[in-house]
């Protein structure tokens, strides 16, 4: 595998999560005999995710860099099969939580922001803003006062800031009390109920 610490840092967490609650057969179909690895399949996701285009453009400049080198890949419909996989099985929440308690990554201040991204891959999450004309989708997320990102939730484009961010704290809340003590945000997420939490 290429040498990048964070992707190999992920990978060791999802490898770890997946062999301690043995997921591996409801990854791999155990009635064929796979020759890659999880660890090859995570390595390959995350460089998917990086890359920030799309899955088939992606394979196009996976085939053409291997076809330069000869090796061999997890191919296109296996590692399809595996995210979508991954995906159902829905244990991001539980590896960030898990690193997060791991490395004391809460602090007494916390920051939440949303940002808009331009959504190409799922029609069903995006939803039109007539001044930008786009199909969007909004990530909010909670980081740490170092920017560590702690927490992070995938809305529709539309959604206010101050409902997402209730739900998303709200949903955190057990983690938050005792350790979090002030909260910063910007006035989209200014609404009574949201302070009272905290």
């Amino acid at each position: 595998m290429p040498n990048n610490s964070i992707i190999d840092k992920k990978c060791i967490y999802y490898a770890d999560y997946i062999n301690s609650h043995n997921l591996q057969d409801e990854l791999f179909d155990p009635s064929k005999k796979s020759k890659y690895t999880s660890d090859e399949y995570l390595h390959m996701y995350f460089l998917f995710h990086e890359s920030g285009i799309s899955f088939t453009k992606f394979y196009k400049i996976i085939e053409y860099a291997i076809s330069l080198e000869g090796k061999d890949y997890p191919k296109k419909s296996g590692l399809h099969e595996f995210k979508t996989k991954l995906a159902k099985l829905n244990i991001n929440e539980d590896i960030i939580n898990d690193f997060n308690a791991k490395h004391n990554a809460l602090t007494g201040s916390i920051s939440i922001d949303s940002t808009d991204l331009s959504n190409k891959c799922n029609s069903s999450l995006a939803s039109k803003f007539s001044y930008k004309k786009k199909k969007l989708i909004k990530m909010h997320q909670i980081v740490n006062d170092k920017g560590h990102p702690i927490h992070t939730y995938i809305t529709e484009g539309t959604v206010n800031d101050a409902e997402a961010g209730y739900d998303l704290i709200n949903k955190n809340i057990d983690a938050f009390r005792g350790t979090v003590n002030t909260l910063y945000a910007d006035k989209g997420y200014d609404a009574s109920r949201i302070r009272i939490l905290l």
